[in-house]
């Protein structure tokens, strides 16, 4: 497994430890985007939208995963981990419910 730690700093913030040793921040921000940190740079990013209204406080909303960076060399090898714990801290955030997209069409 190539997360070796994550560590909750409060809602939005998370601290990931890599089997590598690279400890990576994570942090949900402008509330579509989740960034990844490596010594205060951004080195990645998963982008969603809004596929519902974020009016209407009785319906849970549902947002689709846009777009994503990990070309970071850090961040390209363990990118299906790093994807799955960044939609797990978006989804805590928002409440929300995740599509993919046609090529992969799972909801979280």
């Amino acid at each position: 497994m190539p997360i070796q730690d994550i560590q909750v700093i409060n809602k939005r913030d998370q601290r990931i430890t890599l089997d590598n040793g690279a400890t990576l921040s994570i942090s949900v921000e402008q509330i579509f985007k989740v960034n990844f940190y490596l010594d205060d740079a951004i080195v990645g990013y998963l982008r969603f939208e809004s596929l519902s209204s974020l009016n209407n406080l009785e319906i849970r909303p549902v947002y689709k995963l846009r777009e994503e960076s990990f070309e970071h060399p850090v961040l390209a090898p363990e990118a299906d981990a790093l994807r799955s714990a960044a939609i797990a801290l978006f989804q805590a955030y928002t409440n929300g419910k995740i599509t993919m997209g046609k090529e992969n069409q799972a909801v979280h």
